[in-house]
């Protein structure tokens, strides 16, 4: 039975790795693509001459904002395409994920977070035994004195 758990645990721990590596590509695919926008946009620029016509202006321009335009769906097609080859390549992906992953973990960044999330969680259970604590002090208080209390009007009586 711990070999079917422990299967079940890495299938989804390498599928949630191939995610992150999916993700990871696609945002690599956009930046590249927007990399190519600009040198293509800077081309056109420098190929003019110093008194442009205002046709050559006006495609320039036109061409930079298709690629643009074309950016997210650049971005969404090579996302799509990477996950028709995830079959092929699923061990590639979750090695990126899992590297990824893992650079962020170790990030000193990421493990301040983490302290600071465990000194939180530790204060605040202090804060709720303290509590706690004096709710059970405050409840014994009030029994005894309502018990005195009764036994005092009972007396008096």
């Amino acid at each position: 039975m711990a070999t079917i758990t422990t299967d079940i645990r890495k299938t989804a721990t390498d599928t949630g790795y191939a995610v992150v590596g999916i993700t990871d590509l696609a945002v690599e695919q956009v930046r590249t693509a927007r990399t190519k926008a600009l040198h293509v946009r800077d081309g056109v620029i420098d190929g003019l001459a110093p008194r442009p016509a205002l046709a050559k202006v006006e495609s320039g321009v036109r061409k930079a904002q298709v690629t643009a335009l074309q950016l997210p769906g650049t971005a969404v097609g090579g996302a799509l395409e990477a996950a028709s080859k995830v079959e092929e390549g699923i061990d590639e992906l979750t090695e990126r994920g899992r590297s990824l992953v893992t650079r962020i973990r170790h990030q000193r960044a990421t493990q301040d977070l983490v302290r600071q999330g465990r000194t939180t969680l530790s204060r605040s259970k202090a804060a709720v035994t303290t509590a706690r604590r004096g709710t059970a002090s405050a409840r014994a208080s009030v029994k005894a004195t309502t018990t005195t209390a009764r036994r005092q009007a009972d007396a008096g009586t």
